[in-house]
């Protein structure tokens, strides 16, 4: 039977978030109401990062999509994720 459920495992999760922290990308702090919990925060060199590489993955997003939208399995979901403006992608337009 076919694993189910997330495809990252808590542990995996916590070894990458992990790493990224040591670059300083995200920030780690506690859930106020459950100490148990742990939040992340992506930091200001995260955010500088991601803004880095915004205009290379959007670029390979459009190929991707624009290849995907040529067969007719997936043309009309193609459609329908590009005819869906976010608030942030309405920001960045």
């Amino acid at each position: 039977m076919a694993r189910q459920g997330p495809p990252w495992t808590q542990n995996a999760t916590t070894r990458l978030v992990t790493r990224l922290e040591a670059r300083g990308l995200p920030a780690r702090y506690l859930c106020p109401t459950d100490r148990r919990g742990i939040y992340t925060d992506v930091s200001g060199e995260g955010l500088r990062l991601l803004e880095e590489a915004r205009p290379t993955n959007e670029v390979a997003l459009r190929e991707a999509l624009t290849e995907a939208a040529e067969g007719p399995e997936l043309e009309l979901l193609v459609r329908t994720v590009e005819a869906i403006r976010t608030p942030a992608a309405m920001a960045t337009a």
